[in-house]
């Protein structure tokens, strides 16, 4: 049994502003059989506390002490790596500001321009913020070009609106990298940074990754050395599950939280077949076909793809999920 219990939000406790079936039930029980559990967004824009009452609202337990974001992450990172005290230019939301203040940092803003235009600070930390500039976006450039440290919250490129997908925060941090020459260094995933800053807070030892993104939320498990479970009640399909490179390789798969309160099988794997439970894939061409119950059968042809290091088409499990 694992001892913490790790999971992104949008496609694994909601979707948009619905809750996921199942998830408030699932959070219940580990709240009380005692499973510690925390909550990893990529997100820095929101403050904790109001990410904590979004959660509550779908009768989840949770508290800001259960919420770890992107912007808590770089913070941290960055008091590991610089001396606090150090001046440091925040791109982003009031929540980002305090996250780096809160650590002894001086924070620095594009505002001060008399300060930026006769010092350089010691790193800029960038996250989502609506408000940003061709102004502030210059002054990260310009100050990373003369020594600064860039640290940015979060990679991701895009993010859904009420109008549709919009640029996200690594579409402009490709702008500021692009221009300054520099390779930015992450806090949020797909690098491991949040969740082992999470994984030694709760003190956990054997701790599971639950999320709906291989891109993100399953290679920052495997990027962490930990064991994941990919649900299926977000972006991604049976399909893209099976074709996922080994860095992006699920433990387990699930369609949706309520199954992670019972064990899952063990799996018995051959050269071009595998079991699990009472359902059984065979491998032709790498294509696969089941017998049994879908997820059980998705889940031996991933103890398949891992003890084989190979991608699969889902075949008869296309659809089935």
């Amino acid at each position: 049994m694992y001892d913490a219990i790790l999971l992104d939000l949008d496609g694994v406790i909601y979707r948009g502003k619905e809750p996921i079936p199942g998830a408030s039930h699932t959070l219940q029980t580990w709240h009380s059989n005692g499973t510690p559990y925390a909550f990893i967004t990529n997100n820095a824009a929101r403050d904790v506390e109001e990410i904590a009452h979004t959660i509550s609202s779908f009768d989840i337990p949770c508290t800001s002490q259960h919420v770890r974001t992107s912007a808590q992450a770089a913070a941290e990172k960055l008091a590991h790596d610089i001396d606090t005290g150090s001046a440091v230019l925040v791109l982003g939301g009031e929540f980002l500001r305090s996250c780096v203040e809160s650590f002894g940092f001086t924070v620095i803003t594009p505002e001060d321009r008399d300060w930026l235009t006769q010092n350089t600070p010691a790193a800029v930390v960038q996250g989502f913020g609506p408000q940003t500039t061709w102004t502030d976006i210059s002054w990260a450039i310009t100050a990373i070009r003369n020594g600064a440290q860039y640290r940015p919250t979060n990679p991701d490129k895009a993010i859904p609106t009420g109008r549709g997908i919009m640029p996200g925060n690594g579409t402009f941090v490709d702008i500021v990298a692009t221009f300054s020459g520099t390779t930015p260094v992450y806090a949020g995933k797909p690098e491991p940074t949040m969740l082992t800053q999470t994984i030694d807070a709760l003190g956990a030892t054997r701790p599971l990754m639950v999320g709906d993104q291989l891109e993100t939320d399953i290679e920052a498990a495997v990027a962490a050395g930990i064991d994941s479970a990919l649900t299926l009640t977000g972006v991604t399909s049976i399909d893209v599950a099976l074709r996922a490179p080994q860095h992006q390789r699920p433990t387990r798969i699930v369609s949706g939280l309520p199954d992670l309160l019972e064990e899952l099988p063990a799996a018995e794997v051959g050269p071009t077949e595998a079991r699990c439970g009472s359902a059984s894939v065979k491998v032709e061409a790498g294509v696969v076909a089941h017998d049994g119950d879908p997820l059980l059968a998705a889940n031996a042809a991933l103890a398949y793809m891992h003890a084989h290091n190979t991608a699969l088409d889902a075949g008869t499990l296309s659809g089935q999920l």
